[in-house]
């Protein structure tokens, strides 16, 4: 895929597709398990969008097994968020709904590749499905492609000076942000939340901070309360005020409990379709 998409290079910005093959070439350097693999083709018009799957390019999980000839998943999507598929990006990072049944229990990772036609737009994916290995989680995020571009346009966006208590505050911040948000989060999230997070070195007061899924499936949700304030109790009664905000059918959790003076939570609240 890699090649060609070098040789057939999409009308996206040069530094974005060469940014995207140095991730996809990343991923096959031992930092991604692949379980599955399947071709997509995009048909219909804005807000009817459909999904099809190219017949006999399933390999792994995604082999056809069945009589389907599109994604369900994308099928139950209102039109708006199937608008999405249209968008002119490269890679597209999330969950998959599915949960691994190797490795570790955990939702799927998603990485979609779009397929451009000869005119530039958008005409399908191919989509890889398996988790990132131990090794993506174990370096740096400004080791890591597509990550390092991210978070170097966060601090630029930031405008702190280079030596500054607070901008090395900023990358403490991010290099220690929880690593599956990292790979899903728009620049504009992670602006958002992460200058957020620096305030809290002042206050040191409970924080919430939202992600919606770009395809409405789930809101991730960081929460901060000052360490001596957190016990197990506290993060049932939070779970039970976001399970109930959000109408969520599931909700699960993950505890950072480091030398700060803060506690960090990340929920990921799964919800109704739409």
């Amino acid at each position: 895929l890699v090649t060609e998409i070098e040789a057939h290079p999409p009308p996206l910005e040069p530094a974005q597709v060469a940014e995207s093959l140095a991730f996809l070439r990343w991923l096959a350097d031992d930092h991604f398990t692949f379980l599955g693999y399947r071709v997509y083709e995009l048909a219909g018009g804005e807000g009817e969008e459909t999904l099809g799957i190219v017949p006999g390019t399933g390999m792994g999980i995604l082999q056809e097994r069945d009589d389907a000839e599109e994604s369900r998943a994308f099928a139950s999507l209102p039109p708006e968020l199937r608008a999405h598929a249209r968008r002119a990006e490269l890679l597209v990072l999330t969950k998959a709904n599915a949960r691994a049944t190797v490795h570790r229990d955990a939702n799927l990772d998603y990485v979609g590749v779009k397929r451009f036609d000869t005119e530039g737009r958008v005409r399908g994916e191919h989509r890889f499905l398996g988790l990132y290995g131990s090794r993506a989680y174990n370096c740096l995020p400004q080791e890591i492609p597509v990550l390092r571009r991210k978070l170097a346009r966060v601090v630029e966006r930031a405008d702190l000076q280079p030596t500054s208590h607070s901008a090395k505050a900023l990358v403490h911040i991010l290099e220690t942000y929880p690593r599956d948000e990292l790979f899903q989060i728009g620049e504009e999230d992670l602006f958002r939340i992460s200058t957020g997070i620096m305030e809290l070195a002042e206050e040191q007061r409970p924080r919430l901070f939202m992600r919606e899924d770009l395809y409405g499936r789930f809101v991730t949700c960081l929460v901060y309360v000052p360490r001596e304030r957190y016990d197990t109790q506290t993060r049932m009664r939070m779970q039970g005020i976001l399970e109930e905000a959000l109408d969520a059918t599931h909700v699960e959790f993950a505890v950072n409990l480091t030398e700060s003076l803060m506690a960090r939570i990340l929920f990921t609240v799964r919800t109704q379709p739409g």
